[in-house]
């Protein structure tokens, strides 16, 4: 009477008939039986004539007799809504097995599910199976398994209705697989397709979530998008000059500091009508407006400063900074015009009272210490520093090479490019023609140093790497300002070195080299770069290197990193919005609290922190730190924003 499991779900066999003194009983409007298998109650689908078991999905099929008995309990010729049942043969019953033996067989364990179980409806009312007379244990005759199970195992209080399910579709059996062929089934048995569906894309979610846990990065925060028009930056905090004198107005007569930070901040600035070797203010204003354009240098003008600064969210205390910290390098230049890393406690009337001398490399010293003065508005023909100015840039023209290598012993290629982008910006400032053909052979020596992968690294020819790859794209950058020639193919080639050294999930974060991981320095300085190269302001890459520096690298006088910090503060001021309102507060806190204000070291950096540990600041030392630091907080004005204009007045 029992089904085994080869029997159930098969679609080559049908439910095996039940025995005729299988009892049958309604619950409510349900015909039900006895599993002969587990005794649970079984529901009977009129229909099929068939009774399947919601416990051990055992099937079986009503016999004549049964169908009798359910002719009976219904009170009803069933020949009206049933079809007539085909005569079958009489399948003698199992021998029975006696006490002991079915004592001793451990009962068989429940059958799995092997088809989809019937939709359960809400039962009717709960009637109790009839329940066999008790069995006498002690006695040897032949025990009814079932009517042991029926009346030992527990009996659901209710027995749930099954809805009607249409007659089964004739079986059409598989066409034959060739030879070799798999089945996607287990004993014959095979899966539906949705499964199979399912499970792939289940794998293909599980290696695309592996892959995303070492590759993926946190998710991108908005970024400001390029703007069509002038987009005004709210200043942050409004702490400038039209607020400070408002402040001393209310109240008793400033201190003695509060004058001397508001004198040095004004210290660089000209006012609007000033015309002695400056550019018609008009022209100025309007290219300031003007989004995207190749006169980044514009917002130097000093006439422009104070709108500059307030606009872009300077204050008075950034400015004092820049002035005292100018005040320094110009104390620290030697008679013949350059600086040095490691002898400037020497120059001028320092006699060793200043620290932090750092490693030989005349020709980076004198472009780094030249690098904030032209960021300042100063050059060769115009500016309180204009002495000092011109003296530098003609002893770096000195030591230029007919190659047009600027490249000394200690800088390398680090002081040739850090030259070249003195050179070229003083050029564009200046308009002064002499620098034409010294710029230009700069320039060409760049692109004969570049490796064929795209890089350029500390001499010519070698693979590259992120840090001086950046350094040479932003002197390519200050060559095409000033109208000098630039290959095409050696921006595309050093595009092809930084896709090589992108990672991340959207490819916004740098290493070094290719191979290696990510650095907030190394990003820093690639999206600058990218930048540059073309990327615009909603680039899916940029939106995540922005939001990781955001997240988990803002800049802090307890981690200083000023090589980080100056590329950082132009990627941010590049994009505006939200992320360089963040990132400035950040920075220019920083910044300032880490400037000297005693003896003669006032106004300049003490070498801390780095890149790489603090390997570059150790060998650049405090001319080094010194100048980034300044030029950082000229970001205000030391570049016009690649993607917005400023609104000022003219």
């Amino acid at each position: 009477m029992s089904a085994t499991r080869s029997q159930i779900g098969s679609t080559a066999d049908k439910a095996k008939p039940a025995e005729a003194k299988g009892d049958l009983w309604l619950n409510g409007d349900v015909l039900a039986c006895a599993c002969p298998d587990c005794g649970g109650p079984m529901s009977v689908r009129l229909w099929l004539m068939l009774a399947d078991c919601p416990l051990c999905a055992a099937s079986i099929e009503l016999t004549a007799e049964q169908r009798r008995q359910a002719e009976r309990l219904l009170g009803r010729r069933l020949d009206t809504v049933l079809p007539p049942v085909a005569a079958r043969p009489v399948v003698e019953p199992p021998p029975k097995t006696s006490a002991l033996a079915a004592k001793a067989t451990p009962p068989a364990p429940p059958k799995k599910l092997a088809v989809p179980v019937a939709k359960l409806v809400k039962a009717g009312p709960s009637i109790p199976p009839p329940v066999p007379a008790a069995i006498n244990r002690s006695d040897s005759t032949p025990v009814d398994q079932a009517a042991v199970h029926a009346k030992t195992l527990p009996v659901p209080a209710r027995i749930p209705a099954i809805r009607p399910e249409p007659p089964p579709l004739p079986s059409v059996a598989p066409p034959p697989k060739p030879n070799g062929a798999k089945s996607n089934s287990k004993h014959g048995r095979r899966y539906p397709r949705w499964a199979l569906a399912l499970i792939l894309l289940l794998l293909i979610g599980a290696v695309y979530g592996l892959w995303s846990l070492f590759h993926a990065g946190p998710d991108p925060l908005p970024v400001a998008k390029a703007a069509a028009t002038t987009t005004p930056i709210k200043p942050l905090p409004p702490s400038t000059w039209k607020a400070k004198r408002e402040a001393q107005a209310s109240k008793a007569a400033p201190s003695a500091a509060e004058i001397q930070i508001e004198k040095a901040a004004d210290e660089l600035t000209l006012p609007r009508n000033a015309s002695a070797g400056l550019p018609g203010l008009p022209k100025v204003v309007a290219a300031v407006k003007t989004p995207g354009g190749n006169r980044m240098f514009e917002a130097r003008d000093p006439r422009i400063r104070t709108d500059i600064v307030e606009q872009e969210g300077g204050s008075v205390e950034t400015e004092a900074a820049v002035a005292a910290g100018l005040r320094w390098l110009a104390r620290h230049q030697s008679g013949d015009g350059r600086w040095s890393l490691d002898r400037f406690s020497h120059a001028g009337d320092c006699d060793g009272q200043c620290d932090g001398e750092g490693t030989e490399s005349d020709v980076a010293a004198t472009a780094l210490a030249l690098l904030p003065f032209l960021g300042a508005g100063q050059t060769q023909r115009q500016g309180m520093y204009q002495d000092a100015v011109d003296r530098g840039l003609k002893w770096l023209l000195s030591r230029q090479r007919e190659n047009g290598s600027l490249m000394d012993r200690g800088g390398r290629m680090y002081a040739h490019g850090l030259a070249t982008i003195v050179i070229c910006e003083t050029l564009a400032m200046s308009d002064d023609e002499s620098l034409r053909s010294p710029a230009q052979a700069a320039i060409n020596f760049i692109v004969a140093a570049q490796h064929e992968d795209g890089g350029w690294r500390y001499y010519p020819g070698e693979e590259g790497d992120t840090s001086v790859v950046g350094w040479q794209l932003m002197a390519l950058q200050a060559g095409k300002i000033a109208l000098l020639e630039v290959q095409k193919a050696t921006l595309r080639r050093a595009g092809r070195f930084l896709e090589r050294v992108r990672i991340g999930r959207r490819s916004g974060l740098f290493a070094y080299q290719p191979g290696r991981g990510p650095s907030p320095a190394m990003t820093a300085e690639g999206l600058l770069s990218e930048q540059y190269l073309g990327w615009k302001a909603d680039n899916p890459a940029l939106r995540e290197g922005i939001n990781r520096l955001l997240e988990e690298a803002l800049p802090s006088k307890d981690e200083p990193n000023i090589y980080y910090w100056y590329y950082g503060t132009q990627v941010m001021h590049h994009v505006g919005g939200e992320p360089w309102r963040k990132w400035n507060a950040a920075m220019r806190d920083a910044i300032l609290s880490m400037q000297d204000h005693e003896g003669h070291r006032a106004g300049s950096w003490a070498p801390h922190g780095g890149a790489i540990g603090d390997a570059d600041t150790r060998e650049g030392g405090r001319v080094y730190m010194t100048s980034l630091a300044l030029c950082t907080l000229e970001v205000y004005y030391r570049y016009l924003p690649l993607y917005r204009g400023i609104e000022i007045k003219p």
